[in-house]
């Protein structure tokens, strides 16, 4: 998720996990932008392998600032006075706390699969658009989280996929600038991505593709 949505390669993740176990070393996974979007347990579930920690942020509190590390207990008990210490001024904070537990309801009640249900409307519509209008790009999404590239390339698999001259981010830019137009907000950064939540609807996506459409035909 670090230069747009660049899904592993298959068997990529299962490797990762087979070496850190041969060789004893602490497998941590970032999943600030693949937890609670993903699946309720992230990347790990979505993917079905288990890190040794990971980090949690962003959807975890649904816009209210909260940040979380989880992982196996062994490990996690070493954070304690006399050990290794963890402080912060806002750690705990009721407020933000409560916005996430009540985050997590959302999400348990539906929240998740109906974010990937319009995910994949989304993508589909987009992948539809390319083809009726023939302009030179690919959309690649996993679950409620998407990004469109204007390259001749049919995947996008490493960073160097996405650097010029590889992808024409000024033409990210301009696609950007002709959504604004039409309302819809794509953030003008290849390097990010735009996400589904729980507050979208069909008819907001419906009109979102209709927008992707009429730009790609501007460009």
């Amino acid at each position: 998720m670090n230069y747009g949505v660049v899904p592993p390669e298959e068997g990529y993740l299962k490797g990762i996990r087979e070496l850190t176990e041969d060789y004893g070393i602490v497998m941590i996974l970032d999943e600030v932008v693949t937890g609670f979007r993903l699946a309720l347990g992230g990347a790990q579930e979505y993917f079905n392998f288990r890190a040794d920690l990971a980090t949690f942020s962003k959807a975890l509190g649904a816009g209210f600032p909260i940040a979380a590390i989880t992982g196996r207990k062994e490990i996690m008990e070493m954070i304690r006075p006399g050990a290794i210490t963890h402080m912060g001024t806002y750690n705990e904070n009721p407020l933000c706390v409560a916005a996430a537990y009540a985050s997590i309801i959302e999400l348990e009640a539906g929240g998740i699969e109906r974010m990937a249900k319009l995910g994949r409307m989304f993508y589909e519509g987009i992948r539809q658009a390319i083809d009726k209008t023939q302009v030179e790009a690919i959309v690649q999404g996993i679950g409620p989280i998407l990004q469109v590239y204007f390259t001749k390339l049919k995947q996008i698999r490493n960073l160097r996929d996405v650097l010029p001259p590889q992808c024409d981010a000024e033409k990210s830019k301009r696609f950007q600038r002709e959504l604004l137009k039409r309302h819809v907000y794509f953030h003008p950064d290849l390097f990010e991505r735009q996400f589904i939540s729980t507050a979208h609807t069909e008819e907001e996506i419906e009109k979102a593709v209709s927008a992707v459409t009429e730009a790609f035909r501007a460009l």
